[in-house]
């Protein structure tokens, strides 16, 4: 499999990021907001080199991690490594890089994350206002399921799910309305993992699960197991999708 590795930016990869930093500062300028989302995600290249590694999925690759800026459609800054570097790797420091580089019309960022992103230091170090410009930087990060998640999900009361709205475009008027996904639904669940409940008077975090209709049908695209049990929803003809954690509460002053 080879060493975990992130090597050390050429002039290439640097050019590339220059150019990023400025694309991205020349649109802020243009159109600023004060508040951003950031969302973190790795990329896989596949490639024939001999001396690419093996990623987790058996591809030979190098990867990407990205950080897209949904409000301007951008992305914000990228970093190069290996296939084989596990996708939240030092994840932190690449943040801790991006936010150095926004422009003075930021005023506040909010991180968006898969699961790679669920990392205790990574969480602590965005919700206890560890940076020194922005401070308190709400979170959005997908979490692992285990076996405790799976509980918590089964013990939420059926009258607790809620159906899952989303956004769509009105094809006449060109607003967007909310409307109901007749298959989804959505709970927040009671559940306190021992990563982040070590301190007494540390942060709350929200633990939200959405679940879908199961018509009883294994699905390929999805690799749907059909098996209820490793999900956890509460209610018959349910499966699991995207559990996630949740920090939006400012801490107290």
């Amino acid at each position: 499999m080879g060493k975990a590795f992130i090597p050390e930016e050429n002039g290439y990869l640097k050019g590339l990021g220059t150019v990023l930093s400025r694309l991205f500062t020349f649109a802020v300028t243009g159109a600023p907001r004060k508040h951003i989302t950031l969302d973190q995600d790795a990329t896989f290249i596949e490639t024939e080199e001999s001396g690419a590694n093996w990623n987790y999925k058996g591809q030979k690759s190098y990867q990407a991690l990205n950080t897209y800026c949904p409000q301007y459609d951008l992305v914000a800054g990228t970093r190069y490594g290996d296939g084989n570097v596990p996708p939240g790797w030092k994840q932190k420091e690449e943040l801790e890089r991006i936010l150095h580089n926004l422009p003075g019309e930021v005023k506040g960022v909010s991180l968006r994350s898969d699961s790679a992103g669920y990392q205790t230091d990574l969480l602590t170090w965005c919700t206890e206002g560890k940076h020194s410009r922005f401070g308190y930087i709400p979170v959005g990060i997908s979490c692992p399921v285990g076996e405790e998640f799976k509980k918590a999900v089964r013990a939420v009361p059926e009258e607790d799910w809620k159906p899952l709205c989303r956004a769509e475009r009105n094809a006449t008027t060109g607003g967007e309305t909310n409307s109901v996904h007749p298959v989804q639904e959505w709970a927040e669940i009671v559940y306190v993992p021992t990563n982040l409940g070590r301190k007494k008077h540390g942060r709350d975090y929200r633990f939200l699960a959405v679940r879908e209709r199961w018509d009883g049908l294994l699905s390929p695209q999805k690799g749907t197991t059909g098996r209820r049990e490793n999900g956890g929803g509460s209610g018959s003809g349910f499966i699991p999708r995207r559990p996630a954690l949740l920090h939006r509460s400012h801490p107290a002053s």
